[in-house]
């Protein structure tokens, strides 16, 4: 492994690995392979190119968590390269801690890990309050939420505060909690006030504080409370006069348009983005429109308004989201129309591959059928074809159980690009019993960031088969 150069967090790993002996928790307990197998993707970190490590490293990192590896998991955070980029694997350490009940070493890490910027801890903090939130410990969850900010002088560290008491909130809500949801929304309420009245960018005080307002609308809506979201709605209209007399209303008014559509208002909606100068912001406002028309049940509806988009990437994102939707409800034949209409062989392949590989996720007999349709379109498409829409294609067929098929399509890839279908497969290969292939398959790859990814895949199917094991003995053990 690349030993770890600075002294604090070398005290740092060995200390908290001690401290965690008694109390931390393993999913896998006796999965020395396991732990050997992620240390040595881990040591592959250095060799991957530095765009790419902090995502490797946070994997890693969360898988060795999984496996009680602590002290792993702290080099492979270490092990990036930019100290200002360690916060993703700080967040999945602390993520993998909290959701196995250690909470308190969670926070142990997050106060002695020394990120470059408040927004690393902030984001950690949330994985911790939100973890606690899942286990119904709301008083704790929130306790943890009050940390971020706390001495912070980052932009959007009220943004993020708003965003974690409303996920507290929602789980209050699902678990029949009402008091302790309506107190957790007056908080998060009580936060965008003091932004509107002290904000904390002047150059974006109605936008940030907009924004506030409309995540909170966004849950009210969710949770069937239509006539609180209007409220919301009418905070963020006063908040547009106060723009328009700084010069600052467009942002605020794709905010106003994009909330009346996550609330079902499209009629206002549509009145809203029309305000704005046509352009790319309206584009893109009318392309959420459609999205949350199909998303709502409307598929068709949204249909007719992205046609009328004149940007392509806009059009063809919208189509792509109104052919996912149309395949839900059972219509393949509209579906395909729909792809059809996509601007670009190689974006009309991208619109196939995704829709294979979301029937796929859902066992939809259709994904074999659009996976080859998506197959011959990306081969047609030639030049034109993206490598993400081949690894889309090599995962739909692993999903299927053609691995042939699969490792055909990832034959094509090259570098880097091989590194998420590799992870794909090589779990799925496990999970069908066929280890040995997969292990062998991630030791030909001579690509550090490939072979670090397809050994990563390996071992989080061998950690998921040994809960698994583990919950069948739990359960045999009380009969």
């Amino acid at each position: 492994m690349r030993p770890l150069t600075a002294t604090r967090p070398v005290v740092l790993a060995v200390c908290l690995a001690f401290c965690a002996s008694a109390a931390f928790a393993q999913e896998g307990q006796g999965s020395g392979e396991v732990q050997s197998m992620l240390r040595t993707a881990s040591a592959l970190l250095p060799g991957i190119d530095k765009a790419q490590q902090p995502s490797v490293a946070a994997n890693i990192a969360g898988a060795q968590i999984r496996v009680g590896d602590l002290e792993g998991a702290l080099a492979s955070m270490q092990a990036v390269e930019d100290a200002k980029q360690r916060d993703l694997a700080l967040n999945s350490v602390a993520w993998g801690l909290a959701s196995q009940g250690n909470a308190s070493l969670a926070l142990d890490v997050i106060r002695q890990s020394p990120p470059e910027n408040d927004s690393g801890k902030a984001s950690a903090y949330r994985s911790v309050a939100i973890q606690l939130a899942e286990k119904g410990s709301f008083d704790q969850a929130l306790s943890v939420a009050g940390l971020i900010g706390k001495g912070a002088t980052y932009v959007g560290r009220s943004s993020l505060y708003v965003e974690v008491l409303l996920q507290i909130h929602a789980k209050q809500w699902a678990a029949g909690d009402t008091a302790g949801a309506e107190n957790t929304l007056n908080l998060a309420l009580d936060v965008a006030d003091r932004e509107e009245k002290n904000p904390s960018s002047r150059e974006f005080a109605e936008f940030t504080t907009a924004a506030m307002f409309s995540n909170i609308a966004k849950e009210l809506a969710k949770e069937g409370q239509s006539n609180a979201a209007f409220v919301m709605v009418e905070r963020i209209y006063s908040l547009l006069a106060q723009a328009e007399t700084a010069g600052r209303s467009e942002g605020v008014l794709s905010l106003l348009a994009t909330t009346q559509a996550n609330i079902g208002d499209f009629p206002s909606a549509v009145s809203t983005s029309e305000r704005l100068p046509a352009g790319q912001q309206r584009d893109e406002v009318t392309m959420v429109i459609a999205m949350e028309r199909a998303r709502l049940g409307d598929p068709l509806g949204a249909l007719d308004e992205t046609l009328g988009l004149p940007a392509q990437p806009w059009r063809n994102s919208s189509l792509r989201v109104i052919a996912d939707a149309v395949a839900a409800s059972g219509d393949y034949t509209q579906a395909l129309s729909t792809i059809d209409k996509i601007q670009g062989a190689g974006e009309r392949a991208y619109g196939l591959a995704e829709l294979a590989l979301e029937q796929a996720k859902k066992n939809d007999p259709a994904a074999a059928l659009t996976v080859e349709l998506a197959w011959e379109a990306a081969m047609n498409a030639q030049g034109e074809t993206e490598p993400y829409v081949f690894g889309f294609i090599a995962v739909t067929r692993g999903m299927l159980g053609n691995f042939g098929g699969a490792l055909e399509v990832v034959s094509r890839l090259e570098g880097a690009e091989r590194a998420w279908p590799l992870q794909n497969l090589t779990m799925m290969l496990v999970h069908a019993g066929k280890k040995e292939e997969a292990v062998a398959l991630a030791e030909s790859e001579e690509m550090p960031q490939a072979r670090a990814c397809a050994l990563l895949g390996v071992a989080n199917q061998l950690i998921e088969e040994e809960r698994e094991a583990a919950k069948k003995r739990a359960g045999a053990a009380t009969i």
